[in-house]
């Protein structure tokens, strides 16, 4: 069995949804040693009187915020080094796609949320697409399990893709990824 995790990221021009997909025994090693990661940098937090990580956030690491802040550049880089390790020795596949959020800003100049759900639902659909392709290509007896983030934007944005897709009897024949139960065990949400 082989499970994707994705979630989105944005700014005020671009919006992306990307992840990794590897097998599950891996995704086991993955969280293990990240796990650990995480125990040991607590452990150098707690003696430096620094709040612990909680839950690890890239922007926060990057921008000193959150469970970072009193962190130095020395360190942060050494833990996105040693992160960036940890998932390259399991060699899981990545999946990205982005848009330019022109348009939905044009359709919806003060509608914030709704841009960028609209941008997340078309792309969940390019993400599912590409790992459809993947799956029918690499994998074809395999199953996914497709975990996204539970939050604001993706709550109701991935299932509606997904389903969307599921339902529309049009691609059914046009595509090398259809039917889309072949592929995917199941879709969730991981809650923040």
């Amino acid at each position: 069995m082989l499970t994707a995790y994705f979630d989105e990221s944005y700014n005020k021009r671009t919006f992306c949804v990307g992840g990794w997909l590897c097998a599950d025994d891996e995704w086991t090693k993955i969280i293990n040693r990240w796990m650990l990661r995480i125990q040991h940098e607590n452990r150098i937090s707690r003696r430096r009187k620094l709040r612990p990580i909680t839950r690890f956030h890239a922007s926060d690491c990057a921008t000193f915020g959150g469970d970072f802040r009193g962190w130095d550049q020395v360190r942060q880089v050494g833990l996105m080094k040693k992160l960036t390790e940890i998932i390259g020795r399991s060699k899981p596949i990545g999946i990205a796609t982005s848009a330019q959020l022109g348009d939905f800003v044009s359709g919806y100049p003060v509608q914030e949320k709704q841009r960028h759900r609209g941008c997340y639902f078309f792309a969940m659909i390019a993400y599912l697409l590409m790992l459809g392709d993947l799956m029918s290509e690499q994998f074809p007896n395999e199953r996914v399990t497709i975990i996204y983030d539970r939050g604001n934007i993706s709550e109701r944005a991935a299932q509606k893709a997904f389903s969307s897709m599921k339902n529309d009897l049009r691609y059914e024949h046009e595509s090398i990824l259809w039917p889309l139960p072949q592929w995917v065990g199941k879709i969730a949400r991981r809650s923040k």
